[in-house]
């Protein structure tokens, strides 16, 4: 599978130890996927009790700390992460997944690197909720609909 960049992301099976750099996919990954997260940024705070080995921000990850908590997979984005981060892990030999932040469809190729042949095992709940989070917001702050104009 290649990632937004064209990489190849090398995955020999389902990747059981996850270190998420991006705090929407922490949260997905935790909440659908228990017990393979076993990494985050200190931004990643949802959901509530996350218990897992913390690799300082967003913008600066402990390329170190996440090498020792021995990954099969990082997960980054265009949004809350460097591009330079992404290669200099990649050259420590991690597999990197990196998206182009664009909304709930960023999430849409990584379930595949997570359960290959069972995309919507995770992906499927995930994005109901982040839909359903989305309608809440736009209900409660009496905001225009997606891809309305506001009036």
């Amino acid at each position: 599978m290649r990632d937004d960049l064209g990489a190849e992301v090398p995955m020999k099976a389902p990747a059981q130890r996850v270190v998420s750099l991006v705090p929407s996919l922490t949260e997905a990954i935790a909440v659908t996927c228990p017990g393979r997260l076993v990494g985050a940024t200190d931004w990643c705070t949802h959901p509530a009790g996350l218990d897992v080995a913390r690799v300082r921000g967003t913008k600066n990850p402990d390329l170190r700390a996440i090498e020792r908590l021995r990954p099969d997979l990082v997960v980054a984005n265009q949004e809350e992460n460097r591009e330079l981060d992404v290669h200099r892990l990649r050259e420590r030999g991690l597999a990197v997944w990196f998206s182009h932040a664009d909304g709930p469809d960023a999430l849409a190729p990584l379930p595949s690197v997570l359960v290959p042949g069972r995309a919507l095992s995770w992906y499927g709940p995930a994005m109901v909720s982040a839909r359903a989070q989305v309608e809440h917001l736009i209900r409660e702050c009496d905001l225009p609909a997606p891809g309305t104009e506001p009036g």
